[in-house]
């Protein structure tokens, strides 16, 4: 009997999408394969972790190697002075003195290379750590919906709802806005407002109402978060969601369309590297 491929069910979620998708491929186990919903919880988190283990495994052997390069640059003396016909015998003290330089300069160029590359490995690894810790919460999002079905419960609560929202962007949004002195809150106030639908205006310094009903608007316009999340945020402002939506701010909503844009790109890039490295791991 062939077992459930969770490292291929992980490789295919796609982005923006990825509840619908596992709710989707939960009821095919549970059809095709006779899977329990938590079996299938369990073997999507198993199948995470492996690969977590993975990538940090691979990242730490490519960071050593990287920092032996850097410890012993090696020596590019001899080279100068064969490029130009000399042996090391032959060569004048000046000549000798000229290619210790130059050894010091390609060592110093060397070590700057390699330094950028260590850099660009530990990055990548925060990155890729960073759509595997986001494919978990969807599927531990998953699993409060099951709970909740099992438990004859709603699917959601009004008073302390929380929503599943991106840290990294929100981050960027929130540092963009105080650069217009837009609120009167920390980051982290923030970060708890937005996963919590509760922006009201009491969080904004005097002038910037309209910013912040443009915000909202454009969060719930491309797709950053749930439906019911704009629902959320506009029924505590109590306002209509006509009234919200002729808020216009045209500079800010091509800025913080430019942020959300980019954020996808980054986030869309590190999803397919994860998901190269899946395959490669995929036992099948």
């Amino acid at each position: 009997m062939r077992k459930i491929n969770y490292f291929e069910i992980i490789s295919d979620i796609p982005f923006g999408d990825e509840i619908d998708f596992l709710e989707s491929e939960m009821k095919i186990a549970e059809r095709d394969y006779f899977c329990k919903p938590q079996t299938f919880i369990k073997g999507l988190r198993q199948a995470i972790n492996e690969l977590k283990i993975e990538i940090i495994s691979n990242a730490e052997k490519e960071m050593e190697r990287i920092n032996n390069d850097i410890k012993n640059p090696g020596s590019w003396e001899f080279m100068y002075l064969y490029e130009r016909g000399l042996s090391f015998a032959d060569a004048t003290d000046e000549q000798k003195q000229k290619s210790k330089e130059y050894n010091k300069q390609r060592s110093d160029k060397y070590i700057k290379e390699r330094l950028a590359d260590l850099e660009k490995v530990n990055s990548d690894t925060i990155n890729q750590i960073a759509v595997l810790d986001s494919w978990q919460s969807k599927v531990n999002e998953l699993e409060r919906i099951i709970q909740k079905a099992d438990n004859h419960e709603p699917q959601q609560q009004v008073d302390g709802k929380r929503y599943e929202v991106d840290n990294t962007l929100f981050k960027t949004i929130y540092k963009h806005c105080q650069g217009r002195g837009m609120f009167n809150i920390d980051e982290a106030e923030f970060l708890e407002r937005i996963a919590t639908a509760d922006l009201s205006d009491e969080i904004c310094n005097d002038g910037n109402k309209t910013k912040l009903r443009v915000l909202i608007k454009m969060i719930a316009k491309l797709g950053v978060i749930n439906k019911s999340w704009y629902t959320d945020a506009v029924n505590k402002l109590g306002m209509s969601k006509s009234k919200l939506t002729k808020a216009q701010d045209y500079t800010f909503e091509i800025e913080l369309e430019t942020i959300i844009d980019e954020w996808r790109k980054v986030k869309t890039e590190y999803s397919n590297k994860v998901k190269t490295k899946l395959k490669s791991l995929n036992p099948t």
